[in-house]
């Protein structure tokens, strides 16, 4: 596949600047970039899916195809059979109304051609290859993130077009999910496949080898072989991006939030405890002030206005979306503010006024912190789905201004306690239960989708004006937290699916932040972000949660961002 002098604008402005690429057949190459930089957009204007109130130029060149890219529909002839596309949002290329299996077969009977009897085997073969042979007779809002990630990757790759681009493949996935699916590609790759990977994930780039190229502001800044250049990078950007990895960062935990008396890991039992002797871990005596939910943990009901507050409007029809929505990657970056400076956390704290009265959360010599400062207690709480055990026996505190890092890998149920944690789920044994006399809205989720928590219809800015104006806060709050997370006023205007994933992922914080909560349960919050932002935004929301007194509950595969940000880990083994 080669690209000469792709570019792409809107209404006097360019998007992405003119890009050259070329990937020999049977070869790889890696694009790495800012979060907004362009790179979903350049994916799109290559696939011809470009919405219609954006041009492009240049010409695009797959196989012995050859076309000006602003000839859509020459491209589109190549669908499936030719040049093949993995969208960064997998729930948008899963039909919310078929069983996986059934789809990825549809897939290879219909696009490549092979016979049903042959085509439903080869599926489940696949499922198994990628360690889910048992989810192939479930839907898609009945698997993981991560699971949703593979499923679609099965999918794209089951048409056998030569040439695939894949934007974000290993995005929520654990070390051996993402060992299994980079295992794949490589396999592809020795095949024949020419693959073009759009990712935040270095370590794939590393592993890919081939070509890298890193995109900043909508231009190439830095190409060349992959050793080379992450090894030997010449643009300062591509050097703050490989010193952004997770593994070189300074610690954001002080040295004595991890001696309060509790574990370093609280980790479930492989098995369910026996009924009325559940397994516990270290938990201090039972705080005198909280309120009982029980196995009822607050239903729904209760966290109603928690979706209401978040301006979660008919999140249902952005499964049946069509992925040519999803064209994210606007850039724009060229005047964008410099990276805000993380370290005012007295700031952040006076933004708002605390969203709850901040004391201390550590005590001298181990000691167990204060009871007034235990905002949830979890005792004894399993999940199943079905004959599948999630977790069972699974207990622990959260106090008010520290961070628990929630592990496990994908599948074991990390967001299902985390709804459990919240009261939108109940627990089939055990019991939550809630420090009195918080709002409703005072536990708070970031979602691992950004797109299913803004309505597809109505703008950001509205959106954020339907919060500011029912909670009564102030507008100039948002405006500092905009700054913080480096979001461009500019992009309030637009629809969520005309921004990049990775930018409406930080306007669903600077929302839950607004609200000042208790609580965050922050599923994946950054794995649409760019190492650099993702360091950003991680300091930014731990040294709020510092200042304010919030606590937060951070689903994570990053086994190094878990060391640097949080002060104890719950880890979610499969239970049998």
């Amino acid at each position: 596949m080669t690209v000469h002098g792709l570019s792409v604008g809107a209404a006097g402005h360019t998007l992405v600047h003119a890009t050259d690429l070329h990937i020999p057949a049977g070869g790889a190459l890696t694009l790495l970039g800012e979060s907004g930089s362009g790179k979903s957009l350049l994916a799109q204007a290559i696939m011809g899916n470009l919405p219609s109130n954006l041009r492009c130029s240049g010409m695009v060149e797959v196989g012995l195809h050859r076309s000006d890219a602003a000839d859509r529909a020459a491209r589109r002839a190549l669908w499936g059979r030719r040049l093949a596309l993995l969208p960064q949002e997998p729930w948008l290329a899963l039909d919310p109304t078929m069983r996986v299996a059934q789809q990825i077969a549809e897939v290879h009977e219909l696009v490549a051609g092979m016979a049903p009897e042959a085509a439903a085997p080869t599926a489940q073969a696949g499922l198994e290859q990628l360690s889910m042979g048992d989810a192939g007779h479930k839907y898609p809002f009945q698997i993981s993130g991560g699971m949703a990630q593979r499923v679609a990757f099965l999918a794209t790759h089951a048409a056998g077009a030569p040439v695939m681009i894949i934007d974000e493949p290993t995005k929520g996935l654990d070390a051996d999910r993402r060992a299994d699916v980079l295992a794949v590609l490589r396999a592809a790759i020795a095949d024949g496949l020419t693959l073009l990977t759009i990712t935040h994930d270095v370590w794939l780039a590393r592993q890919l080898r081939g070509q890298v190229a890193v995109m900043l502001a909508g231009a190439i800044v830095e190409h060349g072989d992959a050793a080379t250049v992450l090894a030997s990078p010449t643009h300062d950007y591509t050097r703050r991006l490989l010193a952004a990895e997770p593994a070189a960062w300074p610690p954001l935990v002080p040295a004595e939030a991890t001696n309060r008396g509790d574990p370093a890991t609280l980790t479930q039992p492989a098995r369910p405890p026996v009924q009325g002797n559940p397994t516990t871990v270290a938990q201090p005596a039972e705080p005198a002030n909280l309120k009982q939910s029980a196995a009822t943990s607050q239903h729904a009901a209760e966290l109603a206005n928690l979706t209401q507050s978040a301006n979660v409007r008919d999140a249902a029809g952005l499964a049946i979306r069509k992925q040519s929505a999803n064209t994210s990657d606007v850039a724009e970056q060229a005047n964008l503010t410099p990276a805000a400076d993380i370290k005012g956390a007295a700031e952040l704290a006076n933004l708002t006024g605390p969203a709850i009265s901040a004391q201390p959360v550590t005590a001298a010599g181990g000691a167990r912190a204060d009871h007034a400062d235990v905002l949830v207690r979890i005792d004894g709480v399993a999940k199943r789905y079905g004959v599948q055990q999630l977790f069972a026996g699974v207990t622990a505190q959260i106090r008010r201004g520290e961070c628990i890092a929630v592990t496990g890998p994908s599948g074991s149920g990390k967001t299902t306690f985390g709804n459990i944690v919240l009261g939108l789920l109940q627990p089939d044994a055990g019991s939550v239960t809630r420090a009195p006399g918080l709002a409703r809205t005072a536990f708070q989720k970031l979602y691992q989708d950004p797109a299913a928590a803004f309505a597809p219809s109505v703008t950001l800015r509205q959106s954020l004006q339907d919060v500011v104006g029912l909670h009564r806060l102030a507008w100039s709050d948002l405006d500092i937290l905009l700054a913080r997370l480096r979001l461009r006023p500019a992009l309030l205007d637009r629809l969520p699916a005309q921004v990049s994933g990775g930018e409406l992922q930080r306007f669903a914080l600077a929302r839950v932040l607004l609200l000042r909560p208790a609580l965050i349960f922050a599923d994946e919050p950054t794995s649409r972000l760019d190492p650099v932002t993702q360091q950003e935004t991680l300091a930014l929301l731990v040294q709020h949660a510092r200042a304010s007194g919030c606590a937060v509950l951070l689903v994570t595969h990053d086994a190094d961002i878990a060391a640097h940000l949080a002060s104890r880990a719950i880890s979610l083994s499969p239970a049998r």
